[in-house]
């Protein structure tokens, strides 16, 4: 479909951009296809257009092995001068052995020709070859490593020391980036952009930097230099000197693209308000024509009338720019400005709408849904429910701790324990309003895509499931509708529950394992390792599962030999007394019997056991915001199995149990191992005691389809908490 609004040379840069992203994800034939209907054009604009140029060196690599005369054709037609077959053939054989991928070996291979024909003596350097084209597409740990090799101690040169400074950099290692920039600077031949990215290593190391920004030559430096040095510093709170480097842009970049543009304004309203130079904010943000003023600059000045209490101006900004904006932020400021106007219920309404809308479109941000959860519960208090207001803030402090809502939740509490101060409301803790930073480059890149997708739709089979998750997929919704129909049964006992997990982690194996192993689903999972971008819940849910199932039977296989040996010597318990054999204090209130870990049972080296000891039902330093429990009602059905020499090890659970009271306090199971001590064996209880309470967790989310905010972030942890169990257990001597 040809489009109306894009002239033909960008239209031709699109199937070029097309083209490139093809080869780069393996599908070379339909890349290349697509290169030969546009093979003349492409070829004719290579030498102006670098979209067109990248195209011709994927065609002409493809094209080598199967039709050589073609790929010469094209290798001619964008090198400088005529190049002999025979030094293609070198090239080749040169870069078939570097591990790199095809894309960058295709572009060092079209790179090195170009190289070889303005050198008298054509000598060229491949690794420096592969480095520079790795560095330029931004695969800065490989690019580091190609530096090295082709790096030279007795002739350094000064362009190869910075590049190898900014993979540093890139890579967050600023105190190996800022030797080699000290490096730089002390020989002869002068680069100026070393100064702004050593000043960057002196803030981010906390060095001094001013000397540098002293004999920094900012007329030298490109827009890029100056802005980057410029966001660093800001964001350290050099709020003059960063100020200083934005203006010198707004004054001498006056033509840059409109997007950069609102960049720089975005961090100047930002440094203005930390500055209180409210107005001149406000001016900078007001010079942008309306149809320009974008949702981001929107919030920008929408904050900078709130801070200078201007409301009704802050409330006019909403209605115009912002009211029909579905965003987190842009609901969290309107229920700030609610808050501050002491409309309660209409803020409230706002902060839910910021925490819907966080979890809805996959916010994974816990400052923003903490904050959000403090301030409803301000709001609360104020309207006299200081009940509510309890469990929001209690909600909040398990999201995130922070000092704020702690302060919140001390005036609450005094509201409801002293009468007199009953009727006060609760000032001065609401939260700072917000403003968007990250959302500049989205705004181009979804330019991009409308641009793209008007004129090739993406096809299915980009986007399309891979075989891991939708067999995984497919296999969590069977399992969620038959755990529905019978979900009052399985919730009535522990047991219950403990034999569903079981039979799902059998059936896992039958539907899923049967036709993909769990080394695919390990790949998947690192594939995806920001997990999200392509998982969906039931997905990532499902991928927990192997590691469950893993960890659970590697248990059994390693523990219930002992406990078999043991069977017969273990302690048996038959009153409340007898259960100080196993290092716990049983007591009865209230006609219900309760349980502690007794203190001659010293467990202080796992934080996690001391904490469900010490505080049953506080879970909030772990990995939902749920109740973790020590699970007594499962010991005493464990209690009774060891009387009946039943096989007590069903669950990762009963394994952590058994560990802890019959390895732990004594080891009457006879543990040996490659232990250090006892207390090892107690952090290893402490942790499957963990990551079992946490497959209930999961298993249950699962099936009940709850949708968690940082479901990704507990997958996560939760994976790495079964990945330790496991290390720890196999310094376990099997029997």
């Amino acid at each position: 479909m040809r489009s109306t609004y894009l002239k033909d040379d960008e239209r031709l840069e699109i199937i070029c951009r097309k083209i490139c992203i093809l080869f780069e994800d393996s599908r070379m034939n339909e890349s290349f296809n697509l290169f030969e209907q546009n093979k003349e054009n492409i070829i004719k604009m290579s030498g102006t257009t670098p979209e067109c140029y990248s195209a011709c060196c994927f065609a002409a690599f493809f094209a080598y092995s199967l039709d050589k005369p073609c790929a010469m054709h094209i290798y001619n037609s964008i090198a400088p001068q005529k190049t002999d077959e025979i030094v293609i053939d070198e090239l080749y054989n040169a870069f078939k052995d570097m591990d790199i991928s095809p894309s960058i070996k295709a572009k060092s291979i079209a790179k090195s020709i170009k190289v070889l024909s303005g050198k008298k003596n054509g000598s060229f350097l491949r690794t420096r070859v592969a480095a520079d084209l790795l560095f330029e597409n931004g695969e800065y740990y490989e690019a580091l490593d190609m530096y090295h090799r082709a790096s030279d101690a007795k002739a350094e040169d000064a362009f190869l020391l910075y590049r190898m400074a900014v993979c540093n950099m890139k890579l967050d290692k600023f105190k190996s980036a800022f030797k080699l920039l000290d490096r730089i600077l002390s020989l002869n031949k002068y680069i100026p952009s070393a100064y702004p990215k050593i000043i960057i290593c002196c803030v981010e190391s906390g060095l001094d930097w001013a000397d540098y920004f002293k004999h920094m030559e900012i007329e030298k430096l490109n827009f890029n230099e100056v802005y980057e040095l410029g966001e660093c510093l800001s964001k350290n709170e050099c709020y003059d000197k960063a100020g200083f480097l934005f203006n010198y842009l707004i004054d001498n970049y006056k033509n840059v693209d409109i997007y950069r543009r609102k960049k720089i304004l975005h961090n100047l309203s930002f440094i203005y308000r930390k500055l209180k130079n409210y107005e001149k904010g406000i001016e900078l943000i007001k010079s942008v024509p309306n149809e320009y003023l974008s949702r981001d600059l929107s919030i920008d000045l929408w904050c900078l009338y709130y801070e200078s209490m201007q409301y009704d101006k802050a409330a006019e900004v909403f209605d115009i720019y912002l009211k029909d904006i579905k965003d987190p932020e842009v609901y969290f400021n309107s229920g700030i400005l609610a808050l501050k106007l002491k409309k309660y219920k209409e803020a409230v309404d706002y902060f839910e709408g910021c925490i819907h809308i966080s979890i809805e479109q996959g916010y994974r941000k816990d400052e923003l849904i903490q904050r959000a959860l403090t301030d409803i519960s301000i709001c609360k208090a104020n309207m006299g429910r200081e009940i509510d207001a309890l469990s929001y803030v209690d909600r909040a402090l398990k999201v995130r701790y922070d000092d704020r809502a702690i302060d919140v939740l001390f005036m609450i509490q005094k509201k409801l324990l002293h009468g007199k101060e009953k009727n006060q409301e609760i000032c001065g803790y609401e939260s700072d309003c917000i403003s968007k930073s990250e959302c500049f480059d989205d705004e181009i890149n979804s330019l991009f895509e409308k641009i793209t997708s008007s004129i090739y739709p993406r096809k299915e089979s980009i986007v399309k499931k891979d075989r891991v998750q939708e067999k995984i997929e497919s296999f969590v919704k069977i399992e969620r509708e038959k755990y529905k129909s019978d979900k009052d049964y399985i919730e009535r006992s522990e047991s219950a529950y403990c034999r569903l997990i079981n039979e799902m982690f059998a059936l896992f194996d039958k539907r899923v394992l049967s036709e993909i192993t769990a080394a695919d689903i390990d790949r998947s999972i690192n594939e995806y390792d920001d997990f999200g971008r392509n998982g969906s819940q039931e997905y990532l849910y499902g991928c927990i599962t192997p590691y469950f199932e893993d960890l659970s039977r590697l248990c059994h296989k390693i523990f219930y030999p002992y406990y078999k040996k043991s069977m017969n010597f273990l302690p048996v318990v038959h009153s409340m007394e007898d259960f100080k054999k196993l290092g716990i204090y049983c007591y009865e209130s209230g006609g219900k019997r309760y349980y502690r870990i007794d203190f001659s049972f010293d467990i202080s080296c796992s934080r996690y056991l001391f904490e469900i000891n010490c505080h049953p039902g506080i879970r909030s330093k772990y990995i939902d915001c749920r109740i973790h429990y020590m699970p007594w009602e499962k010991l005493v059905w464990m209690i009774s199995g060891i009387e009946k020499k039943w096989d007590i090890i069903d669950s990762i659970k009963s394994a952590g149990l058994l560990l802890l009271f019959y390895g732990g306090y004594k080891n009457y199971l006879g543990i040996e191992g490659d232990f250090k001590g006892r207390d090892e064996i107690i952090k290893l209880s402490g942790n499957l005691i963990k990551a079992g309470n946490e497959c209930d967790y999961a298993v249950r989310n699962m099936l009940n389809g709850t949708l968690e905010y940082n479901m990704i972030e507990n997958i996560r942890k939760l994976r790495s908490v079964i990945k330790g169990c496991i290390a720890d257990i196999s310094k376990v001597k099997p029997l």
